[in-house]
C-alpha cells in the first residue's frame, strides 16, 4: 500500500470523530422547521410576564368553563381554535371573563391590569392556536383615504359609516369609539363571534394600519358643508330632512292661507260684447 493511501485513510479516520461531534451538536438543537410551540415559561420570559400569575388567573377565572387544558366544557367553548388575537381582544374589552354562562358577551370594564393580561395570555398560549397573532399596529403608516375605502367596503354595512354600530338580525354590531388600535386590528384579524376574520390576503398590513387610522378619525371627523347631525347616518339624516323640511313647508302654506281676508272671491262678470256673442 502506498504512502498516499495511508495518509488518506488516516485523514478519514480523523474526520470521523469530528463529524460525529458536529452531528451531536446539530441533533441537540431542534430544527426550526420542527420547532414546537414555545412553552409557557419561554413565552413568559419573552413578554416579561409572570407565568405563575397567569396560571393563577386562569385557574381562578377561566378553567371552570374552558377546562384546564383549554379544550372547553359544556359551559364554555374550546380555546384550541382561538388565536392570541381573539383572546387578547376578548380580555381587554371586558367580554371575558363573564360572571355566568348565560351572560352576554359585550364590552365591560376590564377586569385585569396590563401586566395581568400579558401573564394570562402567556399562560394560555400553551393551548391557543398559533394564529392569528396579536397584530402590531402602526397608525402613522396608515393612509386615511385607503382606510376609508376598505372600511366602507368591508365594515360599514354592520358598524355604520360612522362606526357607531347598529342592530342586526338577532345580534348587534358594537360601536367602535371605545376600541383601542390593537383591539380594532385584533378584531379584524380574528373575527370575534358574529364577525368574519380578515387575513392578510384580504386586508394586508398596510391596509390594516389604514383602517385603524380611519376608525380613529371617525371619532372626531371633519364635517364639511353643514351640521353633522350627530353622525347618525344617511337614513336618520334623510328622515330629519323630510320631517323638518316638509313640516316647515306645511306651516308656511298654512300661514300664507291665514293671511287672506276670508271674503269669497267674486266671479268676473261677462262684458256686453261677450254676452251678445254668447246669444
Amino acid at each position: 500500500m502506498t504512502r498516499w493511501h495511508l495518509s488518506a485513510r488516516s485523514s478519514l479516520l480523523l474526520l470521523v470523530p469530528l463529524l460525529v461531534a458536529l452531528a451531536a451538536v446539530a441533533l441537540s438543537r431542534p430544527p426550526e422547521a420542527r420547532a414546537a410551540q414555545p412553552t409557557t415559561q419561554a413565552l413568559a420570559e419573552e413578554t416579561e410576564a409572570d407565568p405563575e400569575l397567569g396560571a393563577r388567573l386562569y385557574q381562578r377565572d377561566c378553567v371552570f368553563c374552558h377546562g384546564a387544558d383549554g379544550k372547553g366544557t359544556s359551559r364554555g367553548q374550546s380555546l384550541t381554535e382561538v388565536g392570541p388575537a381573539e383572546a387578547h381582544y376578548s380580555i381587554t374589552t371586558g367580554r371575558m371573563p363573564i360572571e355566568d354562562v348565560g351572560d352576554e358577551r359585550r364590552r365591560r370594564e376590564v377586569k385585569y391590569k396590563a401586566e395581568e393580561v400579558d401573564a394570562l395570555i402567556a399562560h394560555m398560549r400553551r393551548f391557543l392556536a398559533f394564529e392569528p397573532e396579536i397584530p402590531e399596529v402602526n397608525v402613522e403608516e396608515g393612509k386615511l383615504s385607503e382606510g376609508g375605502e376598505v372600511f366602507l367596503a368591508e365594515c360599514a354595512a354592520c358598524h355604520q359609516w360612522s362606526g357607531a354600530g347598529g342592530a342586526l338580525l338577532g345580534r348587534e354590531a358594537p360601536g367602535l369609539r371605545e376600541a383601542t388600535p390593537t383591539q380594532i386590528a385584533s378584531a379584524i384579524r380574528a373575527g370575534p363571534p358574529g364577525m368574519p376574520g380578515y387575513g392578510e390576503e384580504v386586508i394586508d398590513e398596510e391596509q390594516l394600519n389604514s383602517v385603524v387610522k380611519y376608525v380613529l378619525y371617525l371619532r372626531e371627523p371633519q364635517d364639511r358643508g353643514g351640521n353633522g347631525l350627530w353622525h347618525l347616518g344617511p337614513f336618520a339624516e334623510g328622515l330629519i330632512a323630510w320631517v323638518v323640511g316638509i313640516g316647515v313647508l306645511i306651516l308656511a302654506v298654512l300661514w300664507i292661507g291665514e293671511r287672506g281676508t276670508g271674503e269669497p272671491v267674486a266671479e268676473p262678470q261677462p262684458s256686453e260684447g261677450e254676452g251678445g256673442a254668447t246669444q
